[in-house]
């Protein structure tokens, strides 16, 4: 009697709780709607307890475009599916044949789309490392002159680098650099403008030939330029504003496979190698793909595991990486790997482990796409099946804290806020709660997001 009268008590309390809970919501959100931005904004929010039940709502089940929360989907479907142990890797051939240190032959760079390739954020696995490695071994080689050229295969993905629904005033900024079946430097650059003249490039890429209207203004406080470029393109455009100072700003490569091409080309001659050719691709040589020479290996270049990618693909919220994971996983399946076909899969993938169908459409990898549409539901959903899996410690060490106890990660495009994750009460008991917001035109959208979560403290 006494435990039957405990359990009842508890049942009480749980339910209590929850109904407070959902007037603390709705109160919340009546005061966000009635804020300066709130007029023709929509939010969504999900919240569940350590049990899966929905203990909060608001238009939970509405679609609302997820900005970079959709990267938590693209994180679990990569564990799910390619496993925490998938690395990529390039590998660096000669065709033809070594005779008396001449190379009668091209030097090949082919990839399975590493994203990683000289990127610096991995020890070990820098842009300069893996130019040194590859002319150490070429070196070793007996090598003196090529005859031919420096030749980089990205062909493994498909031509169309960028996916269809991608804003055009975001493909020539770093974080629309597109996914290519070669990539390198993680795709973009930094571009040095000194009281809004354009110095240097880093790395060089004397091959652009840029158009400069941006403004550069003692009244500017911070970086409001825009980059206008497109996969395969030579031509740069720059407009907006920055400060009357030294400001760096980042951008897309166009072609990273002719890039590395053409950085090997410079080491190897700096290195007293003559080479005769011109660096080039399989894209602008197409006659290269149906070379049947025979190849040597060079050197075999391994990307860092998924268990060290997709934390950092998370917490730093690349582009590129979500991009190349729904293509791999595609790859690996033996399916087209377009973005629309490797998205699709994704989105057929979900479906299957029990997210509703009518709550998810997933256009890209990586949230950049207003067109992508998730409801709060499906995201709390997710957030709750994903904690049972062995990868979870993986996927939680990805998000970031925020107010001391809210465990998130954040999305944002224009006019559209969201975060999505965990959250603890006063009693240490844990929650997945998901916001989500658009059309909101006015300041401080993550601050009042973030005050709504911590209702449930």
């Amino acid at each position: 009697m006494k435990r039957l009268l405990f359990l009842g008590l508890s049942f009480i309390g749980i339910f209590s709780f929850s109904q407070n809970l959902q007037q603390k919501i709705d109160s919340a959100v009546k005061n966000f709607y009635a804020t300066s931005g709130g007029k023709s904004a929509q939010i969504g929010i999900s919240i569940r307890d350590s049990d899966g039940k929905i203990i909060a709502e608001f238009q939970s089940e509405k679609g609302f475009a997820p900005a970079s929360t959709q990267k938590l989907f693209t994180a679990a479907y990569a564990l799910s599916t390619l496993g925490e142990d998938f690395n990529q890797k390039t590998t660096v051939v000669y065709n033809g044949r070594i005779e008396q240190g001449i190379l009668k032959g091209n030097i090949i760079i082919h990839s399975n789309g590493d994203p990683t390739l000289g990127s610096w954020r991995y020890p070990g696995k820098s842009p300069e490392e893996f130019l040194e490695a590859v002319v150490s071994q070429v070196k070793k080689l007996g090598i003196k002159e090529i005859q031919c050229s420096i030749v980089a295969d990205e062909s493994f993905y498909d031509i169309q680098s960028v996916p269809g629904g991608w804003p055009a005033d975001d493909i020539g900024n770093y974080y629309g650099a597109g996914i290519w079946g070669l990539n390198w430097r993680e795709n973009q650059y930094e571009a040095l403008f000194e009281k809004g003249k354009l110095i240097s490039t880093k790395p060089k890429m004397p091959y652009l030939v840029w158009t400069n209207k941006v403004k550069a203004l003692d009244s500017q406080k911070s970086d409001e330029s825009i980059i206008y470029s497109y996969p395969l393109s030579r031509n740069v455009l720059i407009n907006g504003k920055i400060p009357f100072k030294n400001v760096n700003i980042s951008g897309s490569i166009p072609h990273p496979a002719f890039q590395i091409a053409l950085e090997i080309t410079k080491r190897l001659q700096n290195n007293g190698i003559l080479i005769i050719g011109e660096p080039t691709s399989f894209y602008l040589n197409p006659k290269m793909q149906n070379n049947a020479v025979k190849e040597t290996e060079i050197i075999e270049w391994q990307s860092p595991a998924l268990r060290e990618t997709l934390p950092i693909f998370l917490k730093k919220s690349i582009n590129l990486y979500g991009e190349s994971y729904i293509k791999s996983v595609a790859a690996k399946q033996k399916e087209d790997t377009d973005t629309k076909s490797a998205s699709l899969l994704m989105n057929k993938y979900w479906v299957q482990q029990g997210i509703p169908s009518d709550e998810i459409f997933f256009i890209d990898g990586s949230g950049l796409s207003p067109q992508n549409f998730i409801s709060p539901n499906a995201f709390s959903l997710l957030l709750y099946k994903v904690k049972r899996e062995k990868w979870f410690p993986i996927f939680f060490s990805g998000l970031n804290t925020y107010r001391n106890s809210l465990k998130l990660k954040s999305g944002t495009i224009k006019n559209t806020k969201g975060y999505a994750g965990y959250a603890k009460d006063s009693k240490g008991k844990e929650y997945e709660v998901v916001i989500l917001t658009n059309n909101y035109t006015g300041a401080n959208v993550a601050e009042y997001l973030l005050d709504i979560l911590k209702i449930i403290e």
